[in-house]
């Protein structure tokens, strides 16, 4: 990972291959519910109404969601990424999100935001992976590090990928979507990361956060600082 960047930019593309067949299974898995109607979620709004989109998301973050070691592992590709910067201790977001963005949906529009506003901790690490290509007219947009210090607020750029890449950002960068003016629709995921040891903001550390890596010296210290 190139950490320069990173700390420069407050965000950074990743190629991960280990990530790539996780990525794979869940994009079959939603696939599965239209039994072979389409064969690349970018042609979902084919095959469901606007109206549908809400239910089927909530179904597919169930299955997800349902079991707290299978993303666990799903997460494990990008340990050697998080450590360098969170440290050996690190909590994770208990419920991976799941964005589906459809052509021309205003109800999808997520104004231009930072997470630290709405009670997420500044200390946080951002993972955004798109299960689709990401477009200029349909992908997230996210304020550079540099024009935030700037206060240059009108200068967010948006986030192209084919789809096989990740992004780590920096929380308290603003970032959201617009409407979507491609033919395409656009899905990710997304979940934050912060060190066990970092300030938490108005998140309830034990509602909105689990343990997923610990050190044996934090276990073992814990263990005395407890007793």
């Amino acid at each position: 990972m190139n950490m320069e960047r990173l700390n420069s930019h407050g965000f950074v593309l990743l190629e991960n291959n280990r990530w790539l067949k996780y990525r794979d299974n869940l994009i079959q898995m939603m696939l599965n519910d239209f039994e072979g109607k389409i064969s690349r979620l970018e042609d979902l709004h084919s095959v469901l109404r606007k109206d549908e989109v809400n239910d089927f998301r909530l179904r597919q973050m169930i299955k997800i969601n349902n079991d707290q070691e299978t993303i666990n592992t799903y997460l494990e590709p990008f340990w050697d990424d998080l450590k360098p910067i969170l440290g050996p201790d690190c909590l994770r977001q208990k419920r991976i999100n799941l964005v589906i963005h459809m052509p021309g949906d205003e109800s999808s529009i997520i104004p231009t935001h930072s997470d630290v506003k709405t009670g997420n901790s500044s200390f946080e690490i951002g993972l955004w992976l798109p299960l689709t290509e990401c477009l200029e007219g349909n992908t997230m947009t996210i304020l550079p590090y540099e024009h935030f210090c700037r206060g240059e607020w009108d200068q967010s750029v948006p986030v192209l990928t084919d789809g096989k890449d990740s992004l780590l950002f920096k929380h308290f960068l603003p970032h959201g979507n617009q409407v979507n003016n491609t033919n395409q629709t656009r899905i990710s995921l997304n979940i934050r990361f912060k060190s066990l040891f970092a300030p938490e903001n108005k998140k309830n550390i034990l509602d909105y956060y689990t343990t997923w890596k610990i050190s044996e010296f934090s276990k073992i210290a814990l263990a005395h600082w407890i007793n």
